[in-house]
């Protein structure tokens, strides 16, 4: 779902990107300018026969350095970075003030893990040519890498201050906006972007992940059934309706969505859990405690753990319940929820001074539940 640079399953944004160099392996389904652009052309010229034309231009003349450029987007778009990167090495050895050559060494030292050097270079590439908007965009998702937030805004405004109609600079804002929590803010530029490009699955994902974690579940819905229309395989869009679905109660629609998600992504703990916990709301403890156990086999975490164990507690499985949240502890004793989880376990379990331990510490850790709780019963200490 295109350039990720969070892990969480709701805060997962989709940045674009106004590349020069056509998109890497890596980021293919990533939407870009040139894509757009050639959407509807005839596909583009073979980057093996541009690889073997330029090689033999360089050949009658070595300081060919539009060669090397062409060579290096061939490269660039095959993956093959380091080429790439090399090849744009001795086409600014020969042209230094190449603006273009700039950013898209930029984008290749990104692409390679040197967010300060593509940075650099971005940087010399505005101050050749500093009215040029997507040098900024570029610069601007290099900033976002290492956390510079602030500056990263800057970029997209400064972009769309040059390009007011430029759509990926007011969804790449909004992810900023988001990261920062200024919703309001994020909306707005969201739904600029959607009003400039309404089929671009990409914004039409981040604004629904923005209404998803704003409680806009309607509104994330639809948007996300306009990008499965479309991408009915897209795992990200489907996994994040799944959360939607299951914040609006809709647990038997969450797991049609799941089930897909499962059938081209197996490997996903966290897919695991979310229908195992939505196969016991719906009353089918046995799948859904297999499901947890897959999640546990893929991600021996300990909310993984403590899953299980509640889930276990919730059907009646004492026993298996304390066994779970005990090794839910052992991973991560300040781990309060499973905590107080197994207090009430024991209770169950006729474990008095067990639960009341439990209880105890859950408090002095920070828990308001279990504070309340050794409150009403006077045994706060």
């Amino acid at each position: 779902m295109g350039f990720k640079t969070l892990h969480a399953p709701l805060l997962v944004l989709a940045f674009l990107a106004p590349m020069t160099f056509l998109v890497p392996v890596a980021q293919a389904a990533e939407m870009t300018k040139l894509q757009e652009m050639q959407e509807d052309a005839p596909p583009p010229p073979d980057p093996y026969a541009i690889i073997e034309q330029t090689t033999r231009d360089i050949t009658l003349n070595p300081i060919d350095s539009d060669a090397y450029g062409k060579r290096a987007e061939a490269y660039y778009q095959l993956g093959q970075l380091e080429r790439a990167l090399a090849n744009l090495n001795i086409a600014l050895a020969i042209n230094p003030n190449d603006s273009k050559y700039l950013q898209d060494r930029g984008i290749a030292l990104r692409d390679l893990g040197d967010p300060s050097g593509a940075i650099h270079d971005f940087d010399s590439a505005i101050a050749i040519e500093p009215e040029y908007s997507d040098t900024y965009i570029e610069r601007g998702l290099a900033l976002y890498d290492i956390g510079k937030f602030q500056e990263a805004l800057a970029d997209y405004t400064k972009a769309i201050s040059i390009d007011p109609l430029d759509d990926f600079a007011y969804n790449n804002r909004g992810n900023v906006f988001s990261i920062l929590g200024e919703w309001d803010s994020a909306f707005t530029d969201y739904n600029t972007a959607v009003a400039l490009n309404p089929e671009n699955a990409n914004i039409r994902y981040n604004r629904a992940r923005a209404s998803l974690n704003n409680n806009r579940f309607t509104a994330a819905l639809n948007d996300l059934d306009h990008v499965l229309q479309s991408t009915p395989d897209d795992v990200d869009a489907r996994s994040l309706r799944a959360d939607a679905l299951i914040a609006t109660g809709d647990d038997r629609a969450a797991v049609e969505d799941l089930n897909n998600v499962l059938a081209l992504a197996p490997h996903n703990a966290g897919t695991w859990g979310k229908r195992g916990m939505a196969r016991i709301r719906m009353g089918e403890n046995e799948g859904g405690i297999n499901d947890l156990s897959n999640a546990i086999a893929i991600d021996p975490s300990a909310e993984n753990y403590a899953n299980r164990g509640n889930a276990s507690y919730q059907t009646g499985d004492y026993q298996k319940a304390l066994k779970d949240l005990t090794r839910a502890l052992e991973i991560k004793p300040e781990f309060n929820q499973a905590r107080f989880r197994r207090a009430e376990t024991n209770e169950k379990l006729g474990n008095a001074g067990a639960a009341m331990e439990d209880y105890q510490t859950a408090a002095r850790h920070g828990s308001g539940q279990a504070k309340r709780l050794l409150k009403s019963r006077n045994t706060t200490k």
